[in-house]
C-alpha cells in the first residue's frame, strides 16, 4: 500500500560522497537554521552556563544566584557580544524574524 503513496512524484534520494563528518556537519548547519533549533540551542546555553557559574560560586562560599547573575553578563552583550560579536550573533540574533526571513 505505500509504494502506491509515491506514484507521480519524483523521489529523489540525498547522495552524498563526502563521508560521515561532511554529511553531519551539514545537516547540523542546516537543522540550526531553523527557529525552534535556535530557541533549544539558546535555552541549552543558558542553563549550562548558569548552572556551571553557580556551581562554581557555590564551591567558593557565594549564593548560587550570584553566579546565575554572572552568567547573564557574560552572556549578554556586555561581555559575549563585545569579545565574540559573530558567535553572539549567531547564538543570540536581534529577533528570530531575522532567522526566520534568511
Amino acid at each position: 500500500m505505500g509504494a502506491k503513496l509515491e506514484d507521480g512524484r519524483p523521489v529523489v534520494k540525498p547522495g552524498s560522497f563526502k563521508g560521515q563528518w561532511a554529511d553531519f556537519t551539514d545537516s547540523l548547519s542546516h537543522n540550526l537554521q531553523h527557529p525552534l533549533a535556535l530557541l533549544l540551542a539558546q535555552i541549552i546555553t543558558i542553563i549550562l552556563v548558569a548552572k556551571l557559574l553557580g556551581w562554581i560560586c557555590r564551591k567558593i562560599g557565594q549564593p548560587t544566584v550570584v553566579g546565575e547573575m554572572i552568567a547573564g553578563i557574560l552572556l549578554g552583550p556586555s561581555l559575549l557580544g563585545m569579545y565574540l560579536p559573530e558567535f553572539s550573533g549567531i547564538l543570540f540574533p536581534n529577533s528570530l524574524w531575522e532567522t526566520c526571513s534568511s
